[in-house]
């Protein structure tokens, strides 16, 4: 029997394996869905419907969810949440949460939604629809995240990845990414040079055994915004990033590609 779940906290981390010691690949914001493959004691391993990604979380932070419930979610486009950081009231309890940009919410409506007999009230200028326009919005979705620090496996206003930086980015504008830079690759079409950049372009970088290490948000100019220690802005050419500050090249190019 098929078992799904949706998270209905902040922020719930996802592991590679059945331990709270092991390494954080990932997190799930509010209102992603999944498919609970395995139940191990005090674990489930899950398959995330937006991202495509696998790995372990706390059975306890759970929320389990009807075959129906994640059917409808999976049909249809779900509003998300713009704004970098946003406080939501929560009802019957007078309970209250902190929701970062790129949460999903489910059902909702004229400032408010019900999910699994709670009511939430988020703000409606915090929340939009995914844009249809990615090449209008990205760039400044991008800087709403400026010196957010760095977090392996995060994808939060609290800390995030370079992966997870992008991914976000773009889900908020319409285009679902894969979680990692080595499968984002995979997708768009390739730019031959630093000079055909069109700012939205994402850059990929390697080490020296070739293998994808790194990805940024290119930008029109010879800039790329990307995440490493923080959200920041550096030179772009066709060697790699150049780190002005520490007077050196911090990345390899590998490849650019194009989404929109």
């Amino acid at each position: 029997m098929t078992t799904y779940g949706i998270n209905t906290h902040a922020v719930l981390p996802m592991r590679s394996e059945d331990s709270e010691c092991s390494e954080m690949i990932s997190q799930l914001l509010f209102g992603e869905f999944f498919q609970v493959i395995t139940i191990k004691e005090r674990w489930c391993y899950i398959h995330t419907f937006l991202d495509d990604y696998k790995g372990w979380v706390d059975r306890k932070m759970v929320s389990f969810i009807p075959d129906e419930l994640y059917d409808v979610l999976a049909s249809v486009t779900l509003p998300t949440l713009i704004k970098p950081i946003v406080e939501v009231d929560i009802d019957p309890d007078k309970e209250r949460m902190i929701l970062s940009a790129g949460s999903i919410l489910p059902f909702y409506e004229n400032g408010h939604f019900t999910l699994l007999e709670k009511t939430y009230y988020v703000p409606e200028e915090s929340v939009a629809m995914p844009s249809l326009e990615p090449e209008t919005n990205l760039i400044s979705t991008a800087f709403s995240f400026l010196n957010v620090p760095y977090l392996w496996g995060g994808k939060n206003v609290l800390g995030m990845d370079c992966s997870g930086f992008v991914q976000i980015v773009f889900r908020i504008n319409g285009i679902l990414l894969p979680r990692d830079a080595r499968l984002q690759i995979l997708h768009g079409e390739t730019v031959h040079s630093v000079e055909q950049v069109k700012s939205g372009d994402l850059a990929f970088f390697e080490n020296a055994e070739g293998r994808v290490t790194h990805v940024g948000i290119a930008l029109e100019g010879g800039e790329i915004i990307h995440e490493s220690g923080r959200v920041r802005v550096d030179r772009l050419d066709d060697q790699g990033i150049f780190n002005e500050e520490r007077g050196l090249y911090t990345h390899q190019l590998k490849a650019i590609k194009r989404y929109f």
